[in-house]
């Protein structure tokens, strides 16, 4: 996940609070995975970096360039 740039979330067994350190977001195993799938969502809603891959990916498909950008001007 470091390499590639991507948070850890994990619930917080001994290894993986080894691994992960302070740069891993661990959760009790007592939370279940509604409380891992809320810390998940709240991160990527709040990380600036994943708004920015979301508004990219959104904005620059490749069909939606197509069909807003290079159709038109093909048509025209």
């Amino acid at each position: 996940a470091g390499l590639a740039r991507l948070p850890i979330f994990a619930y917080a067994l001994p290894p993986l609070a080894e691994l992960g350190g302070s740069a891993a977001f661990l959760l009790p195993e007592a939370a279940g995975p509604e409380a891992m799938a809320e810390a998940i969502a709240r991160h990527l809603e709040a990380d600036p970096e994943a708004r920015w891959r979301r508004r990219v990916r959104q904005q620059f498909d490749a069909r939606r360039l197509l069909r807003e950008r290079l159709l038109p001007l093909i048509e025209g």
